[in-house]
């Protein structure tokens, strides 16, 4: 990967000879006229540079992406969307664009927003611009988006205009989208993902997230406005994304090639309703009996009180934002709860949660940056700290919480401690971070791995 700053003519000639590559083909049959308008579409855009001036960011050409950033890591960043590439790649059985794909991140809303006002000027845009957090234009073959609070929450507005571009590049560029659940919902498909720095799966349904999509799709699964399975196959709903993803992840799983040979009508201007129900009418019985099911199997086990909380390969990462505490709950409190601290920031606290009643009343155990332990209490809004209790560590980062009625056991470190009156959920705690969980918990004779990985439509070996 070759990093750079570039001035700004260099990085605007790139990116628009790219954003016209779908007129390739109608430019080679078109008249003067239609030539001189893209010549003075092309001198609109281009901005002449400031002597001595370059454009805020850098510039990252790779194998796939010509990537423009302003305060991410680009060869970071690089690698993640060369992860997703072939991740995409796979899912497309092996089907890949023919040229490279174009990004750009903004560092803040204003840039971002500035850019979106410059092109309307120039292009004929229909799409929304404005109030969102991203958007992939057919009119400059880009995406386009600005950094979110949650690193997550970027790397997740990332892979979807990254989906969406993908996706565009394999139909014909006289075809456009001609249904947008499904669109969205391929795009969401994509967007949920587990990343630990190294190894990203994505088409997978996160144990932990900041937005439980299979719980948000069941609460409007019975919203005859929002969940019509003929009106939604017809195009005539407004997108749900929720329910968009939990469709295609549904479809995906169960009935594979019949999804590729919807997708592939859609994308080749067949009538939504009719490949549809080419495909999916003698099944619709089937599908509206267990999609709800599905849905059900799929509710994360957690629950986000604050922080930011993402699955990092077979552990958990959370972190606090700003002053505040990172704090998650299971939903089942199970017979026994071990966790081990995997790895964190050297000034982060973290441990496990239990006795939790609400989120200014819970208790926690927590392995500090000099090995010591401690058990502390929340009260309102703070800590007492004539109730904290401090024991010595060692090497150990695992801990297990042994709730009971009438008392919960804690072990640590060769030590253990009994506690009455605690009676309470379970869950997780950071202080700063980023820290990594990796958890277990028993129940009915049976251990569960918090971390589910597996991307839907595969089996686990």
């Amino acid at each position: 990967m070759t990093c750079k700053s570039a001035p700004p003519l260099e990085s605007n000639f790139e990116y628009l000879f790219s954003g016209l590559a779908f007129w390739r083909r109608l430019a080679q049959r078109a008249s003067v006229g239609f030539l001189f308008c893209i010549c003075s579409t092309f001198l609109a855009v281009v901005e002449l540079p400031v002597a001595g001036g370059e454009s805020p960011g850098t510039d990252l050409r790779t194998e796939h992406f010509l990537l423009h950033v302003e305060s991410l890591p680009a060869e970071e960043t690089g690698q993640f969307l060369e992860a997703a590439y072939m991740e995409m790649k796979k899912f497309f059985r092996g089907v890949e664009p023919d040229r490279k794909l174009q990004v750009k991140i903004y560092a803040t809303r204003e840039h971002y927003q500035n850019e979106m006002d410059r092109l309307r000027r120039i292009f004929s845009v229909k799409r929304r611009t404005r109030d969102i957090l991203g958007v992939y234009l057919r009119e400059t073959a880009c995406s386009y988006l600005f950094l979110q609070p949650q690193l997550s929450g970027t790397r997740k507005l990332l892979l979807h205009e990254v989906a969406h571009q993908y996706h565009d590049y394999l139909r014909p560029w006289s075809r456009a989208p001609s249904l947008e659940f499904c669109e969205e919902g391929i795009a969401e498909f994509f967007a949920l993902h587990n990343w630990d720095g190294a190894v990203l799966k994505l088409g997978v349904i996160p144990e932990i997230g900041q937005i439980d999509y299979a719980k948000e799709a069941l609460t409007k699964l019975h919203d005859p406005v929002r969940f019509d399975l003929n009106n939604i196959v017809s195009g005539n709903t407004e997108v749900d994304y929720p329910l968009a993803w939990g469709l295609v992840s549904f479809l995906v799983e169960r009935y594979r090639p019949n999804f590729d040979i919807w997708r592939q009508g859609i994308n080749n201007d067949v009538e939504p309703r009719l490949v549809w129900r080419k495909q999916f009418g003698a099944l619709m019985p089937e599908i509206l009996k267990s999609f709800e099911p599905w849905l059900q199997s799929n509710v994360s086990p957690w629950q986000v009180v604050s922080g930011e909380w993402s699955p990092a390969g077979d552990a958990l990462e959370g972190r606090g934002q700003e002053e505040d505490f990172g704090l998650a709950i299971l939903n089942q409190t199970p017979a026994e709860f071990t966790v081990t601290l995997v790895s964190s920031n050297a000034n982060s606290c973290g441990g496990a949660v239990f006795g939790f009643q609400g989120a200014k009343n819970f208790h926690v155990l927590q392995r500090c940056p000099d090995g010591q332990w401690e058990v502390m209490h929340r009260q309102g809004t703070y800590f007492p700290k004539e109730e904290r209790r401090h024991f010595p560590g060692k090497e150990s980062r695992r801990m297990t919480v042994i709730p009971g009625e009438d008392f919960t056991t804690l072990k640590f470190d060769g030590q253990a401690v009994t506690l009455t009156n605690v009676s309470g959920h379970l869950g997780l705690w950071v202080k700063e971070g980023p820290m990594r969980f990796r958890c277990a918990r028993a129940g009915g004779g049976n251990a569960h791995s918090t971390t589910n990985s597996q991307p839907p439509g595969t089996k686990a070996n």
